[in-house]
């Protein structure tokens, strides 16, 4: 379906606590809260290394990232746009202490120094996806890269047990579980095979828990297969524009290309290329039809009869989106114990080195919400359930039975 590309990238695992005063936070824009460096790096598109990120006698000092970051931000990242301007004497006095931070040895010699000085600029920007960690340098090679090494690279297929793989089992005569740990793009391809392995199964049991706790996101395209079985009508999603930089571009144009990237992806990002490349420095729709719907069911199916969808906290980025898109059908009942873990404002990562082997992921889009201004973010905040569910039955099956039980009884009848 047209979501495909709301979020290329998933939120870290590791949600921090939102801390009180969120609202407040947002107003300048100087939370400290943010996302910690991932324990690997994310699974997203790259962008080709700096020249000089590691060459011997380049700059790879602490300081030289930390302009080089701002430097990016200034150019490339949908974010600096909506926040900075009118706040441009607090922002520079944020850079400036972070530089005092980062003009050090001390800084140059640990990761440990460099990085929360970096990190007081990415707070700023109050964005769950905003990322900057220190990575190793590559291994030495003994001659120019092959063709094998700088190919584009095919996402991976699916191990048999990997526990991120989605599952479907069946939990009574009446219900299936369709289990999604994880919307990355590698697991496109396993969702497409079970629905479509199991639809006589599908459309023809009255209720089905599409369990997504944990999900942190990944590509709105792997839960394409999803939405002729919830969809009661059509569906718009989340609109967002395109920060059109160069850089920005240059990565869509990549990412139309990619031989791993799913061939639905890849025909929208065709679509939209020539209106980017059309408009630089510019905020740029995604969607040219703006009241268009993202997906039309070809007809309702009459089952499933009802759909609960459980999350919790760790559903981020684009599990957020799939929550927004499915709500919108009449079969849907959204359960969790609390809001979801916000990362929706800002989305479609991609990946920068920064001098001395350091990675900075940002986002090349923002939500259409925050035309109206910052005052419209959700980062951090969340969406609400349907129905909350009690703290001790939150986890396991316990949470699919309370779900089942407080699902409309005639929801639930069927052959």
């Amino acid at each position: 379906m047209p979501l495909a590309l709301r979020h290329a990238g998933r939120a870290p695992r590791a949600r921090p606590a939102r801390p009180l005063g969120v609202l407040a936070a947002l107003a300048l824009g100087t939370s400290s809260l943010a996302c910690q460096p991932p324990a690997e790096a994310p699974r997203t598109h790259v962008a080709p290394a700096r020249a000089d990120a590691g060459r011997r006698g380049a700059d790879t000092t602490c300081a030289a990232a930390l302009d080089s970051m701002v430097a990016v931000f200034r150019r490339d990242y949908p974010a600096y746009q909506m926040r900075v301007p009118g706040h441009e004497a607090a922002f520079a006095a944020l850079v400036d202490s972070a530089r005092a931070a980062a003009a050090t040895s001390a800084a140059d010699a640990s990761p440990d120094v460099c990085m929360p000085a970096l990190w007081r600029v990415r707070d700023f920007f109050h964005d769950a996806h905003l990322m900057m960690w220190q990575g190793p340098p590559p291994a030495p090679t003994a001659g120019p890269p092959t063709a094998a090494a700088v190919a584009p690279a095919v996402a991976p297929a699916v191990a048999p047990n990997d526990p991120e793989r989605p599952t479907l089992r069946r939990y009574d005569a009446r219900t299936l579980v369709l289990r999604l740990p994880d919307l990355d793009r590698p697991y496109k391809a396993a969702v497409d095979s079970l629905v479509a392995a199991h639809r006589a199964e599908l459309t023809t049991t009255p209720t089905l828990v599409v369990d997504l706790r944990g999900d942190g996101g990944g590509c709105t395209c792997t839960y394409d297969a999803l939405m002729p079985l919830v969809a009661t009508g059509p569906v718009r999603g989340d609109r967002l524009d395109v920060w059109a930089s160069p850089a920005n571009v240059a990565f869509f144009r990549a990412l139309a290309t990619e031989p791993g990237a799913p061939d639905t992806l890849r025909a929208e990002i065709r679509r939209v290329l020539p209106r980017l490349e059309a408009a630089p420095n510019t905020f740029v729709p995604w969607n040219a039809d703006t009241a268009a719907a993202d997906y039309t069911p070809r007809a309702v199916l009459p089952l499933p009869r009802a759909v609960a969808v459980l999350v919790d906290s760790a559903c981020a980025s684009s599990c957020e989106d799939f929550v927004v898109a499915a709500r919108r059908s009449r079969k849907v009942t959204v359960f969790s114990a609390t809001n979801t873990g916000g990362a929706g404002d800002y989305g479609n990562i991609r990946t920068v080195m920064l001098p001395g082997w350091r990675r900075l992921r940002l986002a090349t889009s923002r939500s259409a919400r925050l035309r109206a201004g910052p005052q419209a973010a959700t980062d951090f905040i969340g969406l609400a359930p349907d129905v909350r569910l009690p703290r001790d039955r939150a986890g396991g099956d316990a949470a699919i039975t309370f779900a089942l039980g407080r699902l409309d009884a005639r929801a639930r009848e069927g052959p």
